[in-house]
């Protein structure tokens, strides 16, 4: 599997495993646990829709040319943030059985696994190039 495609992976089995996560926490304190938990995997939905959507684009700008590149990237950044906005929105519209705060913390799950994705995938990746190197 190349880098690219475990780096994807990384970052959607992050996003699941901090919407479990963060479920499981959240649901201990809410007063409504299942329009929590709904809150927080719609929201994590979105950002799995996101992080899809971010490999796709970066693979197609890195066959264009430096301008052509940036261009792109600035206009699929806009689409990117109104897949979120759109994310809140429907969940502030069915707020009836979705939890607000369940909708922000996992709008994070992007975020979050971002940081966390190099110990689950990247780990073995920097000790080969290190040693590739000596």
């Amino acid at each position: 599997m190349s880098k690219e495609k475990r780096t994807l992976l990384g970052l959607l089995v992050g996003n699941i495993i901090y919407a479990a996560i963060v479920s499981c926490i959240g649901a201990f304190f809410a007063e409504h646990r299942l329009s929590f938990v709904l809150g927080v995997f719609w929201s994590s939905i979105g950002a799995c829709i996101v992080t899809l959507h971010l490999y796709f684009s970066l693979q197609k700008s890195l066959d264009m040319l430096v301008e052509d590149a940036i261009k792109y990237q600035r206009s699929q950044a806009v689409i990117r943030t109104l897949i979120m906005i759109m994310v809140g929105v429907f969940g502030f519209a069915l707020q009836k059985w979705m939890n607000m705060y369940g909708i922000l913390l996992g709008m994070f799950a992007l975020k979050v696994s971002s940081y966390v994705q190099p110990f689950f995938i990247g780990q073995e990746d920097v000790s080969k190039e290190n040693q590739m190197e000596l």
